[in-house]
């Protein structure tokens, strides 16, 4: 039973867990968080740009308030007029894409999606507190994370 002194040298050099390979080094953001923090001062911009020119135009037309001003009879002669005006469906490769007009900065389409570009607006301000609030102590929480 006795072991040469190249065995136990043997049984010695072999280690007892195999080395850790080092991790990859990790962006500090995710593909999504970099495409929402392009994307979205491009939403706000055109909301703030759309709030302009519905601005503008009211200041064009001083006549035209509020629909409350309006009396019902005139009310319902510009439904009509909206429903016999009403545009038809239009393919998603055409240029008259409300999506496009968006992205050409077409005035009329800029004021008609006000309301669609200010929720853009808000839950991206709402995505943004919320990346801050987790990634910084920008905003200290009672509770302490634990991940």
């Amino acid at each position: 039973g006795d072991m040469s002194d190249t065995t136990m040298e043997a049984i010695a050099k072999v280690p007892a867990v195999a080395p850790v390979q080092p991790m990859p080094p990790q962006l500090p953001m995710t593909a999504g968080q970099i495409a929402f923090m392009m994307a979205y001062p491009c939403a706000v911009m055109l909301w703030l740009y759309s709030e302009y020119l519905k601005r503008m135009a009211a200041q064009k037309d001083p006549g035209s308030g509020p629909d409350d001003e309006i009396p019902d009879a005139a009310k319902e002669k510009q439904e009509e007029k909206a429903v016999k005006e009403e545009k038809p469906v239009v393919s998603l490769f055409s240029m008259q894409n409300p999506v496009t007009d968006l992205m050409l900065l077409k005035p009329d389409a800029l004021i008609s999606s006000n309301g669609s570009l200010e929720a853009i607006a808000e839950f991206g301000m709402h995505l943004l507190f919320y990346f801050v609030s987790d990634r910084t102590d920008l905003f200290p929480s009672p509770s302490t994370k634990h991940y």
